[in-house]
């Protein structure tokens, strides 16, 4: 993993790694078509066809307009100098070169916007797309893609295929942080809920307070005794040196039937329902 940057965040930890096995966004549903005719690149959509005889740019154009009844249509260059990038013109005379056409039909607009008629105002926003496609392509190939993997008091998340400058307010790092903000939340709304199980076998009291969302991780505050009931493993330290334990909610559930009590309160005392934790 290739780690382009981090961060200490709200007593979180942040990584962001480039992403080098993402999925190119050409595999997703897009409105826009990109017929790219190269023996050297292997880049634009799958299964796209066009007339052979033609045997020049303008004429396959001129093709594509005809049998497709073109919307908007624009040529795509690749600069090709220590790295891939897609453009809309060619900027160097001898690192650059035509590739092929990105195209939008007049039937793409209509089903995407559930409409009869192409209207100038419904092109301006297909036109939106349309460039934010491009973008977005151009950004997958020149390798602008990203990853994060977050930690957060013991809880650790991630995600990938995050495409274009990580550091962008919409980018992978914000992506990260906003992940970050929703697992403090869920942590606020739980701190200091404590469970309390007692086992029918030795009688054993186990109290745990809660510390995160899909499991259970908790803090042990007292046990005395064996328990046989209730295994508690995987002991995680947190931020505050105390020692956590990852349980699985539908084990304590189908544990709860032989137990003798199982009972869990917020930090007032009021009881709280064990399905409702």
């Amino acid at each position: 993993m290739n780690t382009v940057y981090q961060e200490e965040y709200k007593g979180g930890h942040i990584e962001i790694y480039y992403d080098e096995y993402a999925e190119s966004p050409r595999e997703w549903d897009n409105m826009s078509h990109m017929l790219c005719i190269s023996d050297k690149y292997r880049i634009g959509d799958k299964g796209l066809t066009y007339d052979k005889d033609c045997e020049t740019w303008e004429k396959i154009e001129a093709w594509l307009r005809k049998e497709y009844d073109i919307a908007i249509i624009e040529d795509i260059y690749i600069y090709d100098h220590s790295c891939c990038v897609l453009q809309r013109g060619r900027t160097c005379p001898w690192d650059s070169s035509r590739v092929g056409f990105q195209y939008m039909t007049k039937d793409d607009v209509r089903n995407a916007y559930g409409i009869k008629y192409v209207t100038k105002a419904v092109l301006e926003q297909a036109r939106k797309v349309f460039d934010a496609e491009f973008r977005e392509y151009a950004d997958y190939i020149s390798g602008n893609v990203y990853g994060y993997k977050i930690v957060y008091r013991g809880e650790e998340d991630s995600c990938a295929g995050i495409i274009g400058d990580y550091d962008d307010e919409y980018g992978c790092l914000g992506e990260a942080r906003i992940a970050i903000d929703a697992l403090e939340r869920e942590w606020g709304k739980h701190k200091g809920r404590v469970l309390t199980i007692r086992t029918a076998i030795d009688n054993t009291p186990v109290e745990l307070k809660y510390h995160s969302r899909d499991f259970y991780y908790y803090e042990l505050v007292s046990i005395s005794g064996r328990t046989n009931k209730l295994e508690i493993t995987n002991g995680i330290k947190t931020d505050k040196g105390v020692v956590a334990y990852k349980i699985n909610k539908q084990e304590i559930l189908n544990l709860s039937k032989e137990m003798e009590e199982v009972r869990c309160q917020d930090a007032d005392g009021k009881k709280i329902e064990l399905n409702d934790v």
